[in-house]
């Protein structure tokens, strides 16, 4: 058996070329923390189609689809990103976010936080 890594999310990079809109993996709209990409592929994919059918009708999108994806999943997969290359790989620091993150108080917007806002 055979593996290929994850094509993570790691910077603002367009996601476009002449022609095409890049989706779900292919645009490397996959969550850091989790692996997670089935939700983003949906919205990314649903953004890609509302542009192209501007395209089709010959009419101006509200946005261009670089500009459209950023807020709907730009800002989850961001912080996963700088949670995975900053919090991970020092134990320090990510046994005092686990120790804070088991407080009551603060379990659910945390968590929430950390994995992106639409888990």
């Amino acid at each position: 058996m055979q593996t290929w890594p994850l094509p993570l999310w790691t910077s603002w990079r367009s996601r476009t070329v002449q022609g095409v809109m890049f989706v779900g993996d292919a645009g490397s709209f996959i969550n850091a923390i989790t692996g997670g990409g089935i939700y983003t592929a949906m919205v990314t994919g649903q953004l890609a189609a509302q542009q192209a059918l501007h395209v089709i009708d010959g009419t101006t999108p509200d946005q261009p689809y670089d500009m459209a994806w950023h807020p709907a999943v730009g800002k989850s997969l961001r912080t996963a990103h700088l949670i995975q290359r900053y919090v991970a790989p020092s134990a320090l620091l990510f046994d005092t976010v686990l120790a804070i993150a088991s407080l009551k108080p603060v379990r659910h917007p945390l968590l929430k936080a950390l994995s992106g806002e639409h888990y």
